[in-house]
């Protein structure tokens, strides 16, 4: 069985770097401005959200409804996807172009906002160990973070009030988003403590 988790895991973590460098390739080979475009670089973050999300949950499939998991993995998707809408949110406007010309950043591409969330985690580790907590606040960081990460390969990351750091260089960005998950499954799983056989499942 330890086997099989570990070859489930490598095969998703291959996975999301193909992933990653793909929609990547797709994003930059498409014409500039282009809704094939912000289709594509929307639908790479998405499929990298899920991803995340499948290594996130797979580990405590056991001690998750099917509809809890189901919902997460659901979410991870839109979330990963969603913050892209803040766009045209922020430009007031539906139209592509409008929303592609902004002369700041939007609000939901501001990476303190991982770090909120993040931290929120941690406390909810430290004073009330809820399985279900940290993994519904696990996979809105884990959605916004490796949104963020990707984007910060153009523009790096923007702290506010503090300000944007240069961007990151490309194989810490990959690094980054294949690690992510699998520190967050570490993080979960020796702050509450749970025993070999509560990972025995990994699929969902």
């Amino acid at each position: 069985m330890f086997a099989k988790i570990f070859k489930l895991k490598i095969f998703l973590s291959f996975l999301l770097c193909f992933v990653c460098i793909l929609g990547d390739y797709l994003t930059n080979r498409s014409k500039s401005r282009s809704v094939t475009k912000a289709l594509v670089d929307n639908t790479t973050h998405g499929l990298v959200g899920l991803i995340c999300g499948f290594i996130l949950v797979g580990p405590f499939r056991e001690r998750l409804t099917t509809c809890e998991a189901h919902s997460m993995l659901l979410v991870a998707y839109l979330v990963a996807s969603g913050i892209d809408a803040d766009h045209f949110l922020e430009a007031r406007s539906f139209k592509l172009t409008d929303a592609l010309n902004l002369p700041k950043r939007p609000f939901l591409h501001c990476s303190t906002i991982p770090l909120v969330i993040f931290t929120l985690l941690l406390m909810t580790l430290k004073f009330s160990k809820s399985l279900i907590a940290c993994l519904w606040l696990s996979v809105f960081f884990l959605a916004f973070a490796t949104h963020h990460l990707r984007d910060s390969i153009r523009r790096g990351h923007w702290f506010y009030p503090l300000g944007s750091v240069n961007p990151t260089p490309y194989p810490i960005y990959l690094i980054g988003s294949i690690l992510l998950p699998h520190f967050m499954v570490y993080l979960i799983s020796r702050s509450i403590h749970l025993n070999q056989s509560q990972h025995e499942e990994f699929t969902v």
